[in-house]
């Protein structure tokens, strides 16, 4: 009769080779998803970048290096948050919403914030007046003429002349992107209006004569907030709720909690690796992505500054790992790029 031990030690054999096939598909498996994972990033990246990898001139004299982020620098061209048209229609989903907010809202002039006043332009206050108004570029003085009132205003200047009477206002005139414009409350102390402020959102309500009015200033209006432990960005209007965007924050505590401001923007920034190599805007390996919202926020265990920008991993959106900025998907970047202001109050909680 045969001994059963080399059908045994066979067995053994079989089962240890089945076990190393086992690990061996396994690991295999983890590759295969590891290198679908890298190529669908760098397609979804591909479909919006605007250049490829390109050598970058170190001598550009237009880049301005800001505080470190994430693990590098951004450098960003200088720009200022361009002046938005009153009449330019919607240009994505975000700002669709809030134009349905602000047809809830009425008859709202946009407002402007300089030195912590409440400005609107003279021109739009007398449109909805119906009053005549002239202005003397040269004297940089001008007149606004009602039925029962003529009163003479003079740029950066808190004299004014009502009906030849001289009074002084608590705010002077001020020009702003060449308009003269008034404080709010000049209304009041000129022709007595009657104003009522909401302290949230800064909307201030205008009862002048037998007109009734809004005044905004929109880096008042807006507010975002960013939750690290749901993963979420809410961006709100005048007080309510307009959209959400799935973004990725920093891991641990690298995304600072508090209160905050948006406090510049950029387009296709470029970064500086902490390793000391130049990437250029729109590179596949530039983890900026399409646009930069950089925040008065700074990384808990780095000091760097904080922003809310697009990526090169999209399938990072939803996780904890960055080493303190928002990411978000890049479209998503452009739509907020688009809209939301300079000076914006951003929360960051748990």
């Amino acid at each position: 009769m045969p001994s059963p031990v080399p059908a045994i030690d066979a067995l053994a054999r079989k089962k240890h080779y089945r076990s190393l096939a086992d690990v061996a598909l396994f690991l295999s498996a983890i590759a295969f998803v590891g290198l679908y994972a890298r190529l669908a990033d760098s397609l979804a990246l591909a479909r919006i970048s605007p250049v490829a990898d390109a050598p970058f001139v170190a001598a550009d004299a237009r880049l301005v290096a800001l505080p470190e982020a994430e693990q590098g620098t951004p450098l960003l061209d200088p720009q200022t948050d361009p002046e938005p048209e009153d009449d330019a229609p919607p240009r994505n989903d975000l700002q669709r919403r809030i134009a349905r907010v602000q047809e809830q809202m009425g008859d709202t002039l946009r407002g402007r914030n300089l030195n912590d006043v409440t400005y609107v332009s003279v021109a739009d206050v007398v449109r909805v007046m119906e009053a005549d108004w002239r202005w003397d570029d040269e004297r940089a003085a001008g007149v606004i003429i009602t039925d029962d009132a003529l009163v003479r205003l003079t740029a950066d200047s808190s004299h004014v002349v009502v009906n030849e009477a001289a009074a002084r206002l608590t705010n002077p005139v001020r020009l702003a992107a060449g308009e003269a414009h008034l404080p709010v409350k000049a209304l009041a102390e000129v022709y007595g209006a009657s104003i009522r402020e909401d302290a949230d959102t800064g909307l201030m309500e205008v009862a002048l004569q037998d007109r009734t009015f809004r005044v905004a200033v929109p880096e008042r209006l807006f507010a975002m907030e960013i939750c690290r432990d749901g993963r979420w960005l809410r961006v709100s209007y005048a007080g309510r709720f307009v959209k959400e965007y799935p973004i990725c924050v920093g891991a641990g505590n690298n995304t600072p909690i508090g209160h905050f401001h948006i406090r510049n923007k950029a387009v296709w920034p470029s970064w500086k690796a902490y390793w000391g190599e130049l990437i250029p805007g729109g590179s596949s390996r530039n983890p900026l992505g399409a646009r930069w919202l950089g925040t008065s926020a700074r990384g808990h265990a780095t000091d760097r500054s904080i922003g809310i920008h697009g990526t090169n991993q999209p399938s990072s959106i939803g996780r904890r790992i960055s080493g303190g900025c928002i990411r978000t998907y890049n479209p998503y970047s452009i739509e907020l790029y688009d809209t939301i202001p300079i000076g914006t109050p951003v929360w960051i909680h748990e």
